[in-house]
């Protein structure tokens, strides 16, 4: 596999950081929109949103080593 160009790594590091605000944004939803996003889609949205986020800091670590 080619390793992805430093402007790429350093975009993943920018998809990081938007992911660590939307996760900051996500928690201050009310409990009841929470609930309404569990009920009419399929999975649960914040474990969606912290798998996404974990995936990209693990692509980033090893693309660091």
């Amino acid at each position: 596999m080619n390793k992805p160009s430093k402007a790429d790594i350093l975009l993943l590091g920018k998809i990081k950081k938007d992911t660590e605000k939307l996760l900051k944004v996500y928690s201050n939803l009310d409990k009841a929109t929470k609930n309404f996003l569990l009920e009419e889609f399929t999975g649960e949205t914040e474990l969606h949103l912290l798998q996404f986020e974990r995936n990209i800091s693990e692509a980033i670590n090893e693309l660091n080593n």
